[in-house]
């Protein structure tokens, strides 16, 4: 386990697979999801990020950015893939 300030947080530069169950308010997950795009472009790999919550906190994460693909929307998840450029 990993104790940690989330917004601090470096991914490691390999292929990952991200899993957010209603995690924080939209300022927090603004500034986890900016940090995780830093890593992507510092290091381009595969992602995939399942997301679970209200659709609107969903949208806002990351349906909303065109650099993430929605590849399912369920009830209570959405799945994207994070598009290389």
């Amino acid at each position: 386990a990993i104790t940690a300030d989330a917004t601090e947080y470096e991914l490691a530069n390999e292929s990952q697979v991200l899993y957010f169950y209603s995690p924080f308010a939209r300022n927090v997950m603004d500034r986890i999801v900016h940090n995780i795009e830093q890593s992507l472009q510092k290091w381009p790999r595969d992602l995939l990020v399942l997301f679970s919550g209200v659709i609107g906190m969903r949208e806002s994460a990351f349906g909303s950015r065109p650099q993430y693909e929605r590849l399912q929307r369920g009830r209570h998840i959405d799945i994207y893939r994070h598009r290389s450029s």
